[in-house]
């Protein structure tokens, strides 16, 4: 059975700070550095994409929630007539 690995945006965001700073302290050598940025922007990308994601989750729960507060609300003022 395969194990999969689940990163979340605290990961991604742990490795760019990681790369930024090894290329700050200069711990890369120059034939590195072409690897280390291409890593760098799959992950910068990936965690856009998480970023993203989570942002219209929000948007489409505050959607429901506001559909289900008015739907409610219209149901309490038919009662009441």
């Amino acid at each position: 059975m395969k194990t999969k690995l689940l990163l979340d945006k605290n990961d991604f965001s742990s490795v760019l700070n990681i790369i930024d700073a090894l290329t700050q302290r200069g711990f890369l050598k120059g034939d590195e550095l072409y690897d280390m940025g291409v890593l760098y922007r799959r992950f910068k990308a990936q965690l856009e994409h998480m970023v993203s994601e989570e942002e219209e989750a929000q948007k489409e729960k505050e959607k429901n929630d506001i559909e289900q507060m008015s739907k409610e609300i219209h149901r309490d003022s038919e009662e009441q007539s």
